[in-house]
């Protein structure tokens, strides 16, 4: 396969662009964002329009269909956000955030802010075939690059919705309304329709006295007496109970 573009080197536009993503303005601004490493950008390709890939090594920008450039290995450790920069960056386009429909059980997010926890409850939604996320205002961007990393290839095939004030959002579009707490009915024994929305709130201080109020069901996951152990990681918990509950 012949290449329709030649490979060009980077110019100051681009390059300003590129560094300017690492802040959640400039990507909502540009509709753009960027993904590090051959294998998270090799799943991410078939979901995204992309705009720019670049690279040092020449081998892996021929024989491609797509805007390639061409950069020395120091422009490369400048332009990656990662601690152990890749051999491949791509920016990809936001695409245009669609209608909410409900599809089998949903996953509310409050005020999720490590991008870390984000990107794996992304990808655990996309393992277990969980189609829909909600993400209140204060949660993480999901173009994160950290959270693009973290979400390892998901971030296309999971429809994630941004800004939601979920206090409004929830009982318009769901009877079952289940929250996650310290205090709740053991998951065990818990019985979750498969049109439900379950919240998973901050990773300091849980989900707030405003959802649980609107909840129609609280939920934990039972603390041995043996533990020592204050609480469990967000991301941990969700992947314990959307496991549980998804058939």
């Amino acid at each position: 396969m012949v290449s329709r573009y030649t490979i060009k080197p980077l110019s100051e536009r681009e390059r300003k662009i590129i560094t300017s993503l690492r802040l959640s303005k400039k990507r909502s601004e540009e509709r753009l964002f960027v993904a590090e490493g051959i294998k998270t950008i090799k799943l991410l390709l078939p979901q995204f329009n992309l705009r720019w890939m670049i690279s040092s090594n020449a081998e892996l920008l021929t024989n491609r269909a797509f805007e390639a450039r061409l950069v020395g290995q120091q422009e490369m450790k400048k332009l990656s956000s990662l601690e152990s920069h890749q051999e491949l960056i791509a920016v990809f386009e936001i695409p245009s955030e669609q209608p909410f429909v409900a599809s089998g059980l949903t996953v509310a997010l409050e005020e999720i802010q490590n991008p870390g926890n984000l990107g794996t409850i992304i990808r655990l939604c996309d393992w277990l075939g969980i189609k829909n996320i909600l993400c209140s205002g204060g949660c993480v961007d999901p173009y994160n690059p950290k959270v693009v990393q973290a979400s390892m290839g998901a971030l296309g095939n999971v429809n994630i919705y941004q800004n939601i004030n979920l206090i409004r959002f929830l009982p318009q579009h769901f009877s079952n309304i289940i929250a996650t707490t310290i205090d709740g009915e053991n998951y065990r024994k818990a019985t979750i329709p498969s049109d439900s929305v379950i919240i998973f709130g901050n990773e300091g201080s849980g989900i707030s006295v405003e959802l649980l109020k609107i909840s129609n069901n609280h939920i934990t996951i039972p603390r041995a007496e043996s533990s020592i152990s204050d609480s469990l990681n967000v991301s941990l918990s969700a992947a314990i109970l959307l496991s549980s509950f998804i058939i």
